[in-house]
């Protein structure tokens, strides 16, 4: 399909516009509900297991197979499916925020998304607005998004999106030992193509986007900031601007003024009915302690920085041995010559990466790689 830069006089914020596709279709047409962290509690509950400060949310009522099958059928009859019946449903994964199914026809197979409300209504919009996108403006392969609800006011009484099925592929974790170089180079120069084509997207805005249907187009921007950051807990219900925002500090200052609130949420827990803080179900990190005391110096002036070797800087002059010869001498202990082999070869991927970036002439070529600036 034909893309094109919007201007700015195409509406407020308009980074871009496309015709108006097929897909998706949007169930509810409307702004977002006013938050109630009880029916979010209703849903989820946030647990701290591994810190105060990286609560999870998760699930109380996972949605059941059934009431999903009765939701997609109505959309399953455009796409070939003539009975409810031809339809079967099965969990397939869970992650941070979601949890994913499998809906299966006589006609093909597809991926029903449903949503925590962590961020209820704008981290729907957003998600999908971001994956069409990045399917109108690169040739990053994206799942088309056949139809989504932001609303919870269905009979799941959750957000959900239904989208295609990918078939082809599998995890890099579970191919990169047993993977040829050659073919893993060619992989990383993927990789760096597909970074510079979002890297060409320019925004001039902190925030998340999202996308609007005007007439025969489809718009663009970037508004609210859907981030973990201000909306993990109660934080939804501090008064504090959520984006877009034009400067950075300005960001940074809502983070600051969010964490601020959050703080003191701790002290006042046992006056709040807002607040759930488990104690006893915190994990401690591990802890590595000093065995002697460190030397002390007596200022600044007289502190010389040690010389470091960044073992990785594609520049570095190579030592005299091949690491490949290096490691094959290693070889009967297999752990230490994959592990060698690896950091060797990730040393030289990420000189491709960045040599490809280059070639493609991405804003970041030279962003990402040059030295750390220099403190007097």
């Amino acid at each position: 399909m034909d893309t094109q830069v919007a201007s700015y006089g195409d509406g407020p914020n308009v980074l871009r516009k496309v015709p108006r596709p097929l897909y998706s279709v949007q169930i509810y047409i409307g702004g977002p509900p006013p938050f109630s962290l009880e029916a979010q509690r209703k849903v989820l509950k946030w647990t701290h297991e591994r810190g105060y400060f990286i609560p999870d949310p998760n699930w109380l009522n996972p949605p059941n197979v059934e009431g999903i099958r009765e939701i997609v059928w109505p959309f399953m009859k455009p796409l070939g499916t003539k009975n409810i019946e031809d339809i079967s449903v099965a969990f397939l994964a869970d992650g941070g925020f979601n949890r994913v199914y499998t809906v299966d026809t006589l006609k093909g197979s597809y991926v029903f998304r449903v949503a925590l409300p962590v961020d209820p209504h704008y981290k729907t919009e957003s998600d999908v607005a971001t994956t069409e996108l990045v399917r109108h403006f690169t040739t990053i392969p994206v799942p088309i998004i056949y139809t989504y609800d932001s609303s919870a006011n269905n009979t799941l009484g959750l957000e959900w999106i239904l989208m295609e099925e990918i078939t082809s592929g599998k995890e890099l974790d579970d191919s990169w030992e047993t993977m040829e170089y050659d073919t893993k180079v060619r992989l990383t120069e993927t990789v760096a193509d597909w970074t510079a084509q979002l890297s060409n997207i320019i925004f001039d805005k902190i925030g998340s986007i999202y996308m609007r249907f005007e007439q025969e187009n489809l718009l663009f921007f970037v508004g609210r900031s859907v981030n973990y950051l201000l909306t993990q807990e109660n934080r939804l219900l501090f008064d504090a601007p959520r984006g877009p925002f034009v400067m950075l500090e300005s960001y940074y200052a809502v983070l600051l003024t969010i964490a601020k609130r959050d703080v003191e949420a701790v002290t006042q827990a046992d006056e709040s009915d807002l607040f759930e803080f488990e104690l006893g179900k915190i994990q401690l990190e591990p802890a590595l302690f000093l065995t002697r005391n460190p030397d002390l110096i007596d200022s600044v002036e007289n502190f010389d920085e040690p010389e470091k070797e960044d073992l990785a800087d594609p520049e570095r002059q190579p030592d005299s041995e091949d690491p490949e010869e290096a490691a094959k001498a290693i070889k009967d202990n297999e752990e230490w010559y994959t592990r060698n082999l690896n950091d060797y070869q990730c040393t030289m991927l990420r000189q491709t990466f960045q040599e490809k970036l280059k070639d493609l002439e991405s804003p970041l070529a030279d962003a990402v790689w040059d030295d750390l600036p220099e403190f007097d």
